[in-house]
């Protein structure tokens, strides 16, 4: 039967189907391959809603808010960058620069850094609104988001002496 599933699945549904199936009556075929598929997503789901899941869930809802306010207080003191945060409630925090040589320097500056922060540019996003896509995970720590703003700090002291 599995066999006959993966050449016809445009989607996974189908397969993890069968899957299921095949749980509820091994000897039905030849499942072995989607036993391992099966414990991992039986896994991830047990992660995802465990301890280890509520802590990371705490943690990226704690280092979004130190990230915005710690890119809120570096737009304070650089008033005249231009720099806008936008009024982003997730984990992508958007920080428009404007212009795209600016955000490719800035994102170059970051790299260099050892921080992978790309820039967003048109046509993705409105002439004159390039921006930084930082993209926080449930295992950023503490340290990571002061790393980045330290950088950014600096580019911004960069940018200013440039200008």
């Amino acid at each position: 039967l599995t066999g006959l599933v993966f050449p016809a699945a445009q989607t996974i549904a189908p397969i993890l189907l069968v899957a299921f199936i095949g749980s509820i009556n091994p000897s039905g075929g030849d499942l072995g391959m989607l036993v391992p598929l099966e414990h991992a997503l039986l896994t991830s789901f047990a992660l995802i809603e465990g301890p280890v899941g509520v802590q990371r869930r705490a943690n990226l809802v704690a280092r979004q808010a130190q990230l915005r306010d710690g890119l809120l207080a570096l737009i304070a003191r650089h008033p005249h960058l231009g720099w806008q945060l936008t009024d982003a409630a997730t984990p992508i925090q958007p920080l428009v620069v404007g212009g795209n040589a600016e955000v490719m320097a800035l994102a170059a500056a970051l790299e260099a850094a050892g921080l992978r922060v790309p820039g967003i540019r048109p046509p993705t996003v409105a002439p004159g609104t390039a921006r930084l896509r930082i993209t926080l995970c449930g295992t950023h720590t503490a340290a990571d988001v002061d790393a980045l703003l330290a950088a950014l700090e600096q580019a911004a002291g960069a940018q200013e002496m440039a200008a």
